[in-house]
């Protein structure tokens, strides 16, 4: 009986165990990645929630990264398991899945959410480490166009017409859509031309470093000082062709505009197009500006004589045609490998047209005054294609760019004396300009970093110019015969090339040493000839041939050190540069060499971690250009005549800056002071002697020597209660120089302070206000020379957009211009313009009024370097014009 018993217990305690084994749970992870259907882009901030299929109990939570990843790891004795994901506009999608660990591949699809009579609120800047996030739904309105429009309302960052960004005032390095780099140099096109309502979110980079193995390299060390902005699309515009086609008419005189802008932005691949053609004076070219690095063009040193361009919108006085187009598009090769390739092409046709009195102060005696009609017309076509490949991982970094470029120049013009009226003519023809980049930076063990940089290019300058009467023989006792032209001819060729290899050592965990050795060659050849058209001069001094040769050997060292938030930086470059200079024409020979110094000293320090302060002081010295170097005489332009005598002119600056700059994303306070000392000084001084209303310029072996303070302060404060940002700035300049006028120096002192204020503002939902002022004032004072009056001026402008209906909205814009030194009566200038559009699904109709109070001329003065120019600009007329403006997707 006993062992009945025992054996009875010993079944239930098997079975109980058995039971309880069943029953314990199972270590599984469930992970992978989230993906939309189509482009297969990942999905980041998405929810992925492990549940019980029975009772829909949640085991486990998580949310994807920003490469769309997650992983849920947990115990649990439940066999029945189901995935859901979720996340903002995203289409609810829920997975069966199996008690066990394994990696799944998720695909989503995309889905538009519409909150109807719902406003949701949010933090618009979101701050983490060197990154700020700037939220486009919090600043943007129905009626900004592209995300250059939204970028002016953000705080901190300032946009330009040509659309090149400024971050608390200083110019970016790097611009990015979607973390890629495909525009370069000539980002504008994106920012004037991407739409603001396919933009999430604009990311601005601090102390950015776009190289990987740098990033690597220096670690926590890494302070460039670089700002990059970078632009994430929202989830619909990827994949899809997105863009816009405009096209216009109108009358004041006849006017035509058209547009066609497409884009595409993949995973792998981006594209963006812009066609564009008008005549109504708007600028569309320089967007294509390139605002960092680019094709190096050499430049003449004559050209027809042109009206002074004035500080007004170039469609106020701009009389054109033009057609301009771009090509941009990048390929993603793998992860760490890009090819890009960009063209741009330009046919512009200009007409500009002023009266003007320039004023010229000389010692001892009274300012010479020249009044002058010009008027110019200028034709020209550029064409520039670049191809970038770029390998970029943590081991390495490669990257070669070849650029070419080639140009044509036509212009003419008339300027109306007292006493005469000549005719100048201009060409350039097929002007040329290529250059090759590469740059191979690698990892030779953890602690040192190699790399090696080669550069090539060759540039090509021919040009012509023609003035109808030829005057300037006759000052050099030739006779000068009634009507003739005198003709300037000129051609330039250089060829450049340089390498240089590099050494970074991790010295210790805030130690940074860098040693360099650049191998720099440059050839040049130039030649001129100034001549009658009928009859050629034989004197060699209007007449110039020259070769020259520089050889530079530039070795330097880079020392940087970190600790905490102080970092100190320290270069030298060390530069022996060895010239050979001929001129065939005199038959002279020069050959120098020299050693210059070129050491850069920068503190970067955080005295807060809202506060940042930088500190730089620089020294350079150089032989000056070769432009400088030539000894016959050269017609600038219709009555100036130069010569640089063929002396050899050394250059020295030194520039010292402080700078303090505050951020605080949270409350939308960015603020920035910068201080400024510098000086320049140089061996030779370039003087004006006077003939009458002609001049020529001269060379004289004395020291001459500029300096000068400056200081500036920006604030720049959002409001998220009222929907406003307001920008306030200051600024202060002082500087000393000397210039010479008839053989004797003449001191200057020029004084500018300067203050601006902007207000961009919602009122409600329907109304968008724009307000800008600024004022400066200039004072010139002269040793031994009459002195000008101060200069004050001032600018208004005020805009106001109402949307009286949603799909009805009128637009209305004033300027107000006043400039005290005006020696007219006019010196209070109006503008006015207005605009109705209607809109209708993925179309904008336009009525656009120009100048509507007809003003007819734009009189204005400034002083510079001893010379008071006074201008009133001829303006176009009144002109009203008809848009349309159709949406693609």
């Amino acid at each position: 009986m006993r062992w009945i018993i025992l054996h009875k217990a010993f079944l239930s305690l098997l079975l109980s165990f058995t039971a309880v084994v069943s029953s314990v749970a199972q270590m599984i992870t469930v992970s992978g990645a989230v993906r939309f259907e189509g482009d297969g882009s990942a999905v980041s901030f998405a929810n992925v929630v492990l549940e019980n299929r029975e009772d829909k109990k949640v085991l486990g939570f998580a949310v994807t990264s920003d490469d769309g990843r997650f992983s849920i790891t947990l115990e649990t004795e439940k066999q029945a398991l189901e995935l859901v994901v979720t996340g903002f506009n995203l289409e609810r999608k829920i997975i069966p899945v199996s008690a066990k660990s394994q990696e799944l591949l998720i695909e989503v699809k995309y889905q538009e959410m519409s909150l109807t009579e719902a406003r949701i609120k949010t933090t618009p800047i979101k701050s983490q480490g060197d990154t700020t996030s700037y939220y486009v739904s919090m600043f943007a309105d129905s009626l900004d166009r592209s995300i250059a429009d939204v970028l002016k309302k953000m705080p901190g960052l300032a946009v330009d017409k040509s659309g090149a960004i400024r971050y608390q005032g200083v110019l970016i390095d790097n611009f990015y859509i979607e973390g890629v780099d495909m525009m370069g140099a000539r980002y504008g096109v994106a920012t004037n031309n991407i739409r603001a309502k396919d933009i999430s979110t604009v990311e601005v980079y601090e102390n950015h470093q776009p190289i990987k193995i740098l990033q690597s390299a220096r670690g926590d060390l890494e302070g460039s000082g670089k700002v990059a902005v970078n632009l994430r699309l929202k989830q619909k515009s990827k994949g899809a062709f997105i863009g816009s086609v405009h096209a216009g008419a109108g009358y004041g005189p006849l006017m035509w505009e058209g547009e066609f802008v497409g884009m595409l932005f993949t995973e792998k691949y981006q594209t963006l197009t812009t066609l564009k053609t008008n005549n109504d004076g708007r600028d569309i070219v320089s967007e294509l500006k390139e605002q960092y690095d680019g094709l190096k063009w050499m430049s003449p040193v004559f050209g027809v004589y042109s009206p002074q361009t004035p500080d007004l919108d170039i469609e106020r006085f701009m009389d054109n045609t033009t057609h301009a187009a771009s090509l941009n598009t990048l390929f993603k090769i793998g992860e760490d490998r890009l090819l890009s390739l960009n063209g741009a092409y330009v046919h512009d046709a200009q007409s500009f047209a002023d009266a003007s009195i320039l004023k010229y102060y000389l010692p001892a005696s009274d300012p010479l005054d020249i009044k002058e009609r010009t008027r110019k017309n200028q034709k020209t076509d550029n064409a520039e294609v670049r191809l970038k490949y770029t390998g970029n991982t943590d081991k390495y970094y490669c990257t070669e760019v070849l650029s070419a470029g080639i140009a044509w120049d036509r212009s003419d013009g008339a300027v109306e004396t007292p006493d005469a009226l000549i005719q100048q003519d201009f060409s350039k023809l097929a002007s040329k300009s290529i250059s090759n980049h590469f740059d191979f930076h690698a990892i030779t063990d953890g602690k040192m970093q190699f790399g090696i940089g080669a550069d090539v290019s060759f540039n090509d300058l021919p040009a012509t110019l023609t003035v109808t009467p030829a005057i300037f023989p006759e000052l050099f006792g030739y006779e000068q015969l009634t009507g003739a032209s005198a003709v300037q001819s000129f051609a330039a060729q250089a060829f450049n090339a340089g390498l240089r290899p590099s050494l970074m050592w991790s010295i210790s965990p805030r130690w940074i040493l860098s040693i360099h050795t650049d191998a720099v060659f440059h050839s040049q050849r130039m030649s001129s000839a100034l001549g009658r058209a009928d009859v050629q001069i034989p004197d060699n001094d209007f007449r110039n041939d020259n070769d020259y040769l520089r050889w530079d050997l530039k070795p330097g060292f880079f020392l940087m050190y970190r600790r905490n938030s102080l970092q100190l930086q320290f270069s030298l470059d060390v530069d022996h540069a060895n010239l050979a200079m001929k001129d065939n024409v005199r038959n002279q020979k020069c050959t120098e060499s020299d050693w210059f110094f070129h050491p850069t000293f920068i503190l970067v320090c955080s005295l807060t971690p809202k506060l940042k302060m930088d500190l730089l002081s620089s020294y350079d010295e150089d032989f000056a250009a070769f432009d400088n170097h030539y000894s016959g005489y050269i017609m600038n332009d219709y009555r100036r005549l130069g010569s640089r005598g063929g002396t050899l002119a050394k250059n020295k600056s030194h520039t010292h800056n402080l700078s303090l700059k505050y951020s605080n994303p949270l409350s939308g306070v960015y603020a920035s002071g910068l201080v400024q000392y510098w000086g320049k000084r140089s061996n030779i001084m370039y003087g004006t002697e006077f003939i009458g209303n002609l001049s020529e310029v001269r060379s004289y072996p004395i020291d001459n020597y500029a300096h000068g303070f400056s200081a500036e302060g920006k604030v720049s404060k959002y409001f998220d209660t009222i929907e406003s940002t307001f920008n306030l700035n200051a600024g202060y300049s002082h500087y000393w120089m000397s210039i010479m006028r008839q053989g004797v120096l003449v001191e200057i002192e020029t004084q500018s302070p300067s203050v601006g204020f902007s207000c961009i503002s919602n009122i409600g939902r329907r109304v968008k206000t724009r307000y800008e002022l600024t004022y400066s004032h200039f004072k010139t004072r002269y040793d031994g020379a009459q002195g000008a009056a101060p200069i004050n001026a001032l600018h208004h402008r005020l805009s106001a957009d109402y949307q009286v209906l949603p799909a009805l909205v009128l637009s209305l814009s004033g300027e107000h211009f006043y400039n005290s030194a005006v020696s007219s009566s006019i010196r209070h200038i109006p503008f006015l313009d207005g605009s109705i559009m209607f809109r209708a699904k993925g179309c904008d109709i336009i009525l656009e009024a120009r100048n509507l109070l007809n003003t007819k001329d734009y009189t204005y003065s400034y002083n510079s370097e001893g010379t008071e120019f006074e201008s009133a600009y001829h303006l176009r007329p009144r002109a009203l014009i008809l848009k349309v403006r159709f949406n693609i997707n």
